[in-house]
């Protein structure tokens, strides 16, 4: 993503650079005039998307540390830990108990307060740590279980403090050490596929090869068909990166990320097209496909096809619009 980004701000109109400038309109709205400069219109759009995209490199560049609390991240592969009531005995880092019966509250309450929202404290045997999740519909011992329907889920962690907690008149300093933040994946989005009706089955990207462009757009190959399961590792990374960029408030806060406006296909080729203009709560908010994260994803597997596969003898093709076509559009 970070190679289109650079083709897309090269003087001179090349195959490399409409294809690029063609693909940040298509996915993220982002418009250019006719020699290939920048529109004022999408400044703001412009900025927020390589700001994000520069993270997310630096990340695959710097052996997985990025600006967090403490960092890399952690990983995890199915379940990781269960729920615990906010009044039980703390553990510590060991594995033992608080010799000051400290519960979770005393621990990390303040902690939930700053994420925002109604908080569960997860314990993490492997870690002797806790995680604090937003309360979900599934049960934490079936998270990735097939009715539980997630597919991955991240979640940051929190910085290292000292406190002092009261116990029968007496101080005791209390160290909380950092937490990295994390990312889960489903075994079961890395598994075996079926092909049916609304996918391919693809699980990697190799297992896309090379399409053919149909002469009838119907009849052509569609992104959100060939999109392989292994994309919700770069939705979720996503998600973690940009939480630390400062496009919002100006400040590394933890709390600036791109959030899902929708998964669907169409919905990001729309937003793109139209920001969508939606009541919340008695509010008018607005949706912009900058913000969207799979938007992020349609685009990055887009620009992938384009460099990876080729159609016929020597015509490179992508996905302008969902659908596949010659990069000129033939």
């Amino acid at each position: 993503m970070l190679y289109a980004v650079q083709w897309a701000q090269q003087t001179g109109q090349t195959q490399q650079t409409i294809v690029a400038r063609e693909l940040f309109t298509a996915w993220f709205g982002i418009k250019f005039d006719g020699t290939g400069a920048l529109l004022a219109e999408s400044n703001t759009a412009w900025t927020v998307v390589t700001e994000h995209i520069t993270r997310l490199q630096s990340l695959i560049t710097n052996g997985g540390a990025y600006q967090a609390w403490t960092s890399p991240a952690n990983l995890f592969c199915g379940d990781f830990g269960e729920p615990f009531g906010w009044d039980t005995p703390m553990i510590d880092s060991a594995g033992q108990l608080l010799k000051s019966r400290a519960t979770v509250k005393d621990m990390y309450h303040d902690w939930a307060s700053y994420i925002g929202g109604s908080q569960v404290p997860y314990y993490v045997p492997s870690l002797n740590n806790y995680y604090l999740l937003s309360p979900t519909t599934f049960s934490a011992d079936a998270m990735c279980s097939d009715t539980s329907g997630l597919q991955g889920l991240n979640s940051f962690g929190n910085s290292a403090d000292l406190k002092s907690l009261t116990f029968d008149g007496l101080n005791y300093p209390v160290y909380r050490e950092a937490l990295s933040d994390f990312v889960l994946i489903c075994p079961n989005r890395l598994g075996d596929s079926t092909a049916d009706a609304t996918s391919a089955g693809n699980i990697r990207l190799s297992d896309i090869g090379i399409l053919t462009v149909a002469e009838d757009l119907i009849d052509r190959p569609q992104l959100s068909f060939v999109k392989p399961m292994c994309t919700v590792m770069l939705h979720e990374i996503l998600h973690m990166v940009t939480r630390w960029d400062v496009t919002t408030a100006g400040t590394i806060s933890g709390q600036n990320m791109i959030v899902d406006h929708s998964y669907d296909m169409t919905d990001c080729l729309s937003m793109a097209l139209s920001p969508w203009i939606v009541t919340q709560d008695g509010s008018t908010v607005t949706k912009y496909a900058y913000q969207n994260t799979e938007n992020y994803v349609h685009f990055a597997l887009a620009w992938w096809y384009y460099n990876s596969q080729t159609v016929g003898t020597d015509t490179p093709a992508t996905f302008y619009a969902g659908f596949l076509q010659k990069w000129d559009h033939s």
